[in-house]
């Protein structure tokens, strides 16, 4: 959901219909989130915990995950929540396309 979102791209967008541009900023969005997922230990979300037992510290840094009727932190449209291949996931109508 993160990685999409600040490569603002639509979870529901087929992966077939991205141009080259798109799939290159995805890439690095993709990159990006995960490095930083990693610097502050993880998402906490559930019952995810380091093996020392604290929690991660990267879901206070989550733009849409988590967040549903929620506003956007960009545009203030309140972040939605949808279901793909039995998975829920989050997104700003707005900002996604």
């Amino acid at each position: 959901a993160e990685a999409l979102f600040r490569a603002k791209i639509h979870p529901e967008r087929p992966a077939a219909s991205l141009s080259d541009k798109e799939k290159g900023l995805l890439f690095k969005e993709i990159k990006e989130t995960l490095s930083e997922a990693i610097k502050y230990k993880g998402s906490s979300v559930d019952q995810y915990v380091q093996l020392s037992g604290d929690p991660g510290d990267y879901a206070r840094y989550h733009k849409v995950y988590g967040r549903e009727g929620k506003p956007c932190l960009v545009c203030k449209t309140s972040v939605k929540r949808i279901s793909l291949a039995g998975r829920g996931t989050y997104f700003c109508p707005k900002c996604q396309k």
